[in-house]
């Protein structure tokens, strides 16, 4: 039987040891020493799916009041292609309710890496995601802002406002995000 687990420190140290090199690029894999620093303050949080003690599928989340903002989400590669990811992501909507979900995603830029990006909004917003009419640029990549369950008197320059909050607390440095961080809106575009 599938179970969620709320990871504990050491096994999300390893997953960040064991796992993350081969599901991220290595330019997006924060620092060990940054993730432990904001789960000693009580703002990080890591999850697992989990059938009979086999992890298949995981995700790390940064906490900013009464959001999630998903750092993280992936699928061991045994187990991809078989709608796992899907069905974590669903399962954990649930058990995070009430709170919203924020998360980016890269978005298209006219490259060879389009499809992948597409197909990557497609998952979230199948899975009840809205793309947002807000985009941040972040050490030169652009990104797409997705949310889940976002209360409903929350606008567009309210996410904006999170948003510059949790770059602020993720990269620990005010200056690092007044130079290498920007967020704006804009009209969606699919």
């Amino acid at each position: 039987m599938q179970q969620i687990r709320k990871l504990s420190e050491a096994e999300m140290h390893k997953i960040h040891t064991h796992l993350f090199p081969e599901a991220f690029p290595k330019d997006e894999i924060r620092s060990w020493h940054s993730i432990q620093r904001q789960i000693h303050a009580g703002v990080y949080e890591g999850f697992g799916l989990y059938e009979n003690d086999q992890l298949y599928s995981y995700a790390f989340f940064f906490c900013h009041g009464s959001i999630r903002f998903l750092d993280y989400l992936a699928t061991l590669p045994a187990a991809r292609g078989r709608g796992l990811g899907g069905e974590f992501l669903c399962r954990l909507q649930a058990q995070l309710a009430p709170a919203m979900i924020m998360g980016e995603v890269e978005a298209p830029d006219g490259g060879q890496n389009d499809a992948l990006r597409l197909r990557r909004m497609h998952f979230y917003a199948r899975h009840g995601f809205v793309l947002e009419p807000v985009k941040s640029r972040v050490y030169g990549v652009t990104y797409r802002i997705i949310t889940y369950a976002r209360p409903a008197g929350m606008q567009p320059e309210d996410l904006c406002e999170a948003l510059r909050n949790i770059y602020r607390q993720l990269l620990a440095s005010r200056l690092r995000v007044r130079l290498h961080v920007r967020t704006w809106q804009e009209e969606p575009e699919f």
